[in-house]
């Protein structure tokens, strides 16, 4: 079989862009990288500003006003601020503006990936759109942006932490691509062995509904530098139970009772979270963790429901662990 070709980086920034900004604006965007773009004329941009901590100028992103007056629309849930509006008064509204701020903080993430040093955002500001960025270096990277029912816009990125930024997408990219349902199965199973003693098996090719009845612990696994979810899991009660059981032996009599019960406690709690925890470990060049564990049936956040309705299946693995049993662990959204 011949193996896919590696991503070109500026195309695999688009794809991490997008994956961010719809976690952030809550519909679904997409970032297309554009290879030779036409003039973006001799409008007003908005433009926002990254320096190092000793000041040095690192990275700027240019949106044009389209597509800057879109966002904070998107975010904000209020009707578009007219560009040709923004431009007559020489700023976008306040409330806009700290929008963008929350839009940039995404940007600043998928910079400070690539970079040894931490880079923030100085600035958000109104310029002509051929602004003078040379000391930046030649790096130009120009997405076409679209937000599904809000409309389009442009995005330039500038810079050599651009560049880096778009190297480490694309290396993220086919870490991803590597890391497959059978391998990362593979991979679940070599880390929990270590916790436990012996490695349980991940067999892939299993369903996982979620119906209302469903009895389940959900891990929610978040991206410490952008905030959003990378991965919500979704591992039947039984199982959750086995993974508390398993690091310290506990007997199935007690894995019974708690399951009976709908909810796991005590020892067998800690050791699930244990389990959990570790699970984060295939994605650390990602920077993600653990951030809660929740439970079905029962209420979840927003941002985590959004990824579980209600009758979705998902792909899923059966996971057994040594003598307990078996049962069915998933991962939504997993990018």
């Amino acid at each position: 079989m011949t193996a896919p070709a590696p991503p070109d980086p500026r195309a695999a920034l688009g794809n991490a862009l997008a994956a961010q900004m719809s976690m952030l604006l809550g519909v679904k965007t997409a970032a297309t990288w554009v290879l030779n773009p036409p003039p973006l004329g001799d409008g007003i941009s908005t433009f926002a500003l990254f320096s190092f901590a000793n000041g040095t100028s690192a990275a700027a992103v240019l949106i044009d006003l389209q597509l800057s007056c879109l966002l904070g629309a998107a975010l904000l849930g209020s009707p578009v601020v007219p560009p040709a509006h923004v431009a007559t008064m020489g700023a976008h509204p306040r409330e806009v503006e700290e929008a963008l701020g929350e839009c940039c903080n995404v940007f600043a993430a998928l910079l400070n990936a690539a970079q040894p040093q931490r880079l923030k955002l100085t600035g958000l500001v109104l310029g002509p759109a051929d602004l003078d960025l040379e000391e930046l270096g030649a790096c130009r990277i120009e997405y076409a942006v679209s937000i599904t029912g809000f409309g389009a816009g442009r995005l330039v990125w500038f810079g050599r932490a651009a560049a880096a930024a778009a190297i480490m997408a694309a290396r993220q990219e086919v870490e991803s691509r590597a890391l497959g349902p059978e391998g990362l199965g593979d991979t679940f199973s070599e880390v929990i062995g270590r916790m436990i003693g012996y490695p349980p098996a991940f067999k892939g090719g299993s369903r996982l509904t979620l119906t209302p009845s469903l009895r389940a612990a959900i891990p929610v696994f978040r991206a410490r530098q952008s905030g959003g979810i990378y991965a919500v899991g979704v591992c039947e009660l039984s199982l959750a139970a086995m993974f508390g059981a398993a690091p310290t032996m506990i007997p199935k009599a007690t894995l019974q009772e708690q399951t009976r019960a709908g909810k796991l406690s005590g020892t067998l709690l800690d050791g699930a979270h244990e389990i959990f925890n570790v699970m984060a470990a295939p994605f650390a060049h990602r920077k993600v963790y653990l951030e809660s564990l929740c439970w079905l049936p029962g209420e979840l956040p927003a941002d985590v429901r959004a990824h579980l309705p209600n009758n979705t299946t998902l792909p899923a693995w059966e996971v057994t662990v040594g003598d307990y049993g078996s049962g069915k662990f998933a991962l939504a959204g997993l990018r």
